[in-house]
């Protein structure tokens, strides 16, 4: 859906093209750095209007409940941009870290009451085997929202760890470049996630198109000569791969871990369950926030192994 694009591309990342647009036409990015907030709250604008169509589309009855979850995220991503514009330079490294959890934690709300879901499905198993119907919805969007926010661990250890220093050497994208096609082709196989989860296949094509891009990135900075590379290039190569690599590996934990584990054992001498009978819902919901937790820490150590390497 558009939502989807406007919350994980336009507004998660909105600073960073901003800062684009300033490099681009040569104006100082402290003259424009304030306008962030008003183009910030533009998209909110526009997500709102999103979230009130999708939910005529599924039928949802109109909750206070949800909308307040929805009015607190956009707070929490509206003061995070004030609190960047007004901190005056240096900020600490803490500082940052900080700021950009709480900028996923509120995004992470957006997302789930932009389609009609509590964001107490991501943390409770209660609420999740309660709201089965919801749960269905929101889980295929939770490793875009794991992977959105290693992008923003990524954009901090690059300005504290990597641009001080020598940045991203080619190793690291030479590897990535031979890492995602195979993390491509496991979700290929493994595509029953999506199938079986999704009404609407907005989302499983986007975190395929984030692959992709990641792929393009990788080997876009692959070239004889470093010094041809732009700064911003290299930037961006970084975090679009940090972010594939994340989503990939939770989107394979999850099927692997969660989708596989929902699936009930045979009992011996009883006859073959027919494909109608549904799988048992505890076994998945009880599975699923260890599950993304353990992806979230393999992507980390995947990547942090590859950056070792430099």
């Amino acid at each position: 859906m558009t939502a989807t694009f406007l919350l994980l591309v336009l507004l998660a990342f909105s600073d960073e093209f901003l800062s684009a647009v300033a490099d681009a036409t040569q104006v100082p990015y402290a003259m424009v750095h304030w306008t962030l907030i008003v183009i910030d709250t533009l998209l909110l604008v526009l997500v709102a209007q999103f979230k009130r169509r999708f939910r005529l589309r599924v039928n949802g009855e109109p909750g206070r409940g949800i909308m307040a979850w929805w009015l607190f995220g956009a707070t929490l991503t509206l003061t995070t941009d004030a609190l960047a514009i007004w901190v005056v330079p240096p900020r600490t490294l803490w500082f940052d870290l900080v700021s950009a959890l709480i900028y996923a934690l509120g995004l992470a709300m957006l997302v789930s009451t932009t389609i009609d879901t509590k964001p107490m499905l991501l943390v409770s198993a209660k609420t999740r085997e309660a709201l089965v119907d919801e749960w269905s919805r929101l889980q295929a969007a939770v490793p875009l929202l794991v992977g959105t926010t290693g992008a923003y661990l990524a954009t901090v250890w690059w300005e504290y760890m990597l641009q001080p220093t020598s940045g991203v050497e080619q190793e690291f994208f030479a590897q990535m470049s031979q890492v995602i096609p195979l993390l491509i082709v496991a979700l290929g196989l493994e595509a029953r996630f999506y199938h079986d989860t999704l009404n609407d296949p907005t989302i499983a094509m986007f975190s395929l198109a984030i692959l992709c891009f990641g792929e393009v990135f990788a080997l876009s900075a692959l070239v004889p000569n470093t010094r041809a590379i732009y700064d911003w290039h290299s930037y961006v190569a970084f975090l679009v791969t940090v972010e594939a690599c994340f989503v990939a590996l939770v989107t394979l934990v999850w099927v692997l871990v969660v989708r596989d584990g929902e699936r009930p054992a045979a009992v011996p001498g009883a006859p073959p369950a027919t494909p109608a009978v549904p799988p048992a819902q505890p076994a998945r919901t009880g599975s699923a926030t260890g599950a993304v937790v353990g992806a979230a820490v393999v992507a980390a150590a995947v990547v942090g192994w590859v950056l070792r390497r430099r």
